[in-house]
């Protein structure tokens, strides 16, 4: 499977809702609040831009032709599109799978900002690195 748009590049395979279709990235909402249903334009544009700065040529060879690795990174997101509090949450157990998604992150800094609309001054985001979920 690929991601919405039939990018193949894009990371997919992290869901918060069981049963809803996969999309590679869950945002979660200051005092709750369903930010993903209300806000999906704005998850898909922070999908699209970590996904595009994602350089798996930076892999181990080994590894991307496995497809196995799976790295989670968490930040936060502010108002003006800043990102701070950036955690590799869970290793691939590979450095070269690990670096390459703290340095697609990177790349893609700033985010775009926060909907107009939205009350709260940050969201958290967890992103899935998943490189079975690409082709």
């Amino acid at each position: 499977p690929v991601g919405k748009g039939g990018n193949p590049n894009i990371p997919t395979g992290y869901n918060a809702t069981p049963g809803a279709a996969s999309s590679g990235v869950a945002v979660q909402g200051q005092g709750g609040g369903d930010f993903s249903t209300r806000y999906g334009w704005y998850i898909e544009a922070v999908r699209r831009k970590i996904g595009t700065n994602w350089d798996q040529f930076t892999i181990d060879p080994g590894v991307r032709a496995e497809r196995r690795a799976h790295a989670v990174m968490t930040f936060a997101i502010y108002r003006d599109g800043s990102v701070t509090n950036v955690r590799l949450e869970r290793s691939s157990g590979n450095l070269s799978m690990d670096n390459s998604a703290e340095r697609a992150l990177a790349s893609a800094t700033p985010m775009p900002a926060l909907p107009n609309d939205y009350s709260g001054s940050y969201v958290t985001v967890i992103f899935d690195f998943d490189l079975s979920m690409t082709k």
